[in-house]
């Protein structure tokens, strides 16, 4: 791969010239490393489509064994006792272990609308978060179709519509 006659822009580009030219060696390595890129692309394509097939075999295998083994704990489960020493509701072999693990404690809630309803009639917010934040595209709408007057209001109260300069470099590619 060829190296970028550019080597620090800070000091080697200061005329329009030396812009374009850099514009020019951008687009070239641009190209390069796309070429490169889709070259690597291609081979990792084909050693995945060589290999997933068995994979993907394997993998349906093992789901197979699995569904097996949680419906034969599923018939035992009384089997898969916690350990006075721990959990200890497992069952291991050949590297391999399966049964049971406690998840910790959540709140499960079945009917949504109805629980927040009671508590908040029975504890105000203390256990309902409401959340509130400016609705910045409405503000955006509003201050882009009022007059300067109103604009003025708003920005008076901190609101007010920001535009900045954000630099760009984009290698225009023709695929």
């Amino acid at each position: 791969m060829s190296k970028s006659k550019i080597l620090n822009p800070k000091s080697q580009i200061e005329t329009w010239p030396d812009a374009d030219g850099a514009m020019e060696e951008l687009a070239k390595l641009d190209a390069a490393r796309r070429a490169i890129a889709a070259r690597r692309d291609l081979r990792v394509t084909q050693v995945e489509s060589q290999f997933n097939g068995e994979l993907n075999a394997l993998a349906d295998a093992e789901d197979a064994i699995e569904k097996s083994l949680k419906a034969f704990a599923g018939k035992r489960k009384a089997e898969f006792k916690p350990a006075p020493s721990g959990d200890g509701r497992s069952y291991q072999h050949a590297g391999v272990a399966f049964g049971y693990r406690r998840t910790p404690p959540a709140v499960h809630i079945e009917e949504e609308e109805a629980a927040i309803r009671w508590l908040t009639d029975r504890f105000e917010e203390q256990y309902v978060r409401v959340k509130q934040e400016p609705d910045r595209e409405a503000l955006k709408v509003t201050l882009l179709e009022c007059d300067e007057r109103t604009r003025g209001f708003y920005a008076a109260h901190g609101i007010s519509l920001k535009s900045k300069d954000k630099f760009f470099c984009e290698v225009e590619t023709k695929e």
